[in-house]
């Protein structure tokens, strides 16, 4: 192409208007441009979107070193900790015998479980020694009396679930052990955790809570690339730098003159440009001078736009990790308030937070009573001694109240409060009577006493135990001793409920 193209020619023969003769920009594309180079491979790190029944579980691995994944297997991980569970048998004996056992790696164990819940799956090594299990209880008298020391677990070591599976025989009908690092594990000492294997249709490699929040996770990943790039283009804008035709009298293109101002601009420095603008020839033959500068730079950005919208982005993201986590999204979307004055959707929510975590303990209990204690019994005990057996009867108080705030907190929804507590409502819930704006009683309990009667002790404990019995699942019952403290509390905080 000419350096000087005849875009129009007057009578005369004249230009009419001249342009920069260069051919068209063949810049190879990539999606983050020159600024990728500081994101490094995000191939590498997050991977392309890709289907959740299928993630490998170096993306696991990945997934969870996100601090709101973390908290929230930290949570489960608690949760599943302080669970109350309780060791079945007839024999009181052997009862005893595997509840020592169990209660001395039981809180490292449950630990690891959680690990395989957040996963689909974790192989553990059985540790296994000649030792007697050492009684809960310092002064009480260990639950084997013979001389031969039994031969039992210990605890547990976890493998890297990257390079590890299951093994099986050729008709994939009995468990034959793991693979891990290409190193074959005996089944004796194997033991794959899967959970959520209903779910995944019979797949050992199970579904774990991580599989229905990647799409959440790799988006935030995905967004912070892209703020990233945001923020770097705000510090190194890009520019378009125009220049004439030609060359120098030394020969240099003007091209590569206005490529070094370019960077230069970008580069903060100063640079001088000449002033010279563009002419043009009118019909009659008369030359002007135009406005359109013969060198000139430009930002191809005029503003960059600040960080409110990534932070409210991101804010999101979390939020939907952290519910996720807990509680199936189609459950969330789902759920209404039925009625006014009925239960809130946090307390909805609740219930079907604590009934997962229960499915998830349940599988946990079984994987324990089928490939950890059946050993066991198989190598102390006769054949005809009654079976033992693990199982979860419900969720620690504690564990419910921290898990009904968070809820709440994340929903951020207008039947729920929070950060307020009505204490006159929480009263009436529980069936204490409590004074009206006329001085007498109301609510659930003022049925009980008078209204000029006083409230007897044994009355109010009464109440107080029928109310405050945890959900399902399962009873959990309450001492009289924290019944005592509670009633306490309860004279101290309200007097006025209470006659001398």
């Amino acid at each position: 192409m000419s350096d000087e193209p005849q875009v129009g020619k007057t009578k005369q023969g004249k230009t009419v208007v001249t342009s920069p003769g260069v051919s068209s920009p063949s810049v190879g594309h990539t999606m983050y441009g020159r600024y990728g180079t500081w994101l490094g491979s995000p191939e590498t790190r997050y991977g392309k979107l890709r289907s959740a029944r299928h993630l490998p579980d170096w993306v696991k691995i990945e997934m969870l070193a996100d601090p709101v994944i973390g908290w929230c297997l930290s949570f489960i991980a608690s949760a599943l900790i302080d669970a109350d569970r309780v060791i079945e048998c007839a024999d009181p004996q052997k009862r005893q015998f595997f509840e020592d056992m169990f209660r001395a790696w039981e809180k490292d164990f449950m630990a690891q479980a959680a690990m395989s819940i957040c996963l689909g799956h974790l192989g553990l090594i059985k540790k296994w020694a000649f030792e007697v299990p050492q009684p809960v209880e310092s002064d009480a008298e260990p639950a084997w009396p013979w001389a031969a020391k039994p031969f039992v677990i210990t605890g547990f070591d976890p493998v890297y679930p990257v390079g590890s599976s299951p093994r099986f025989d050729r008709e994939r009908k009995h468990f034959n052990g793991m693979t891990v690092q290409s190193q074959n594990v005996d089944v004796f000492y194997s033991l794959w955790l899967t959970s959520g294997k209903a779910w995944a249709f019979g797949d050992y490699q199970g579904r774990g809570r991580l599989e229905g929040v990647y799409l959440d996770w790799w988006m935030k990943r995905f967004g912070r690339d892209a703020y990233t790039v945001r923020m770097i283009k705000s510090n190194d804008p890009a520019v378009v730098a125009f220049y004439p035709p030609g060359q120098t009298d030394g020969g240099k293109d003007h091209r590569d003159i206005a490529l070094e101002l370019g960077d230069s601009v970008r580069g903060l420095a100063t640079i001088a440009l000449p002033s010279t603008v563009y002419k043009q020839t009118s019909m009659t033959g008369e030359v002007s001078h135009t406005s359109v500068r013969e060198w000139d730079v430009e930002y191809l950005e005029a503003s960059i736009r600040g960080p409110a919208d990534w932070i409210q982005f991101e804010g999101h993201i979390n939020t939907q990790l952290a519910l996720g986590m807990f509680i199936p999204p189609q459950a969330f979307l789902q759920v209404k308030q039925p009625e006014l004055g009925g239960r809130t959707t946090a307390d909805v929510l609740l219930n079907a937070a604590i009934k997962i975590l229960m499915m998830d303990a349940t599988g946990v209990d079984q994987h324990l009573t089928l490939y950890a204690f059946a050993p066991v019994d198989v190598l102390n005990f006769p054949p005809d001694s009654p079976p033992v057996r693990v199982r979860t009867v419900g969720i620690a108080p504690d564990t419910k109240v921290q898990l009904f705030e968070l809820i709440k907190s994340l929903l951020a929804r207008p039947d729920v409060s929070p950060g307020e507590v009505d204490v006159q409502e929480a009263l009436n819930r529980l069936g204490f009577p409590t004074p009206d704006r006329d001085g007498g009683l109301s609510g659930i309990g003022a049925a009980a006493v008078g209204d000029d009667d006083e409230v007897p002790d044994d009355v109010l404990r009464q109440m107080l135990q029928e109310r405050i019995t945890p959900p399902e699942p399962g009873p959990v019952p309450i001492s009289d001793k924290e019944i005592d403290r509670v009633f306490r509390k309860l004279k101290e905080t309200f007097p006025e409920l209470f006659q001398d």
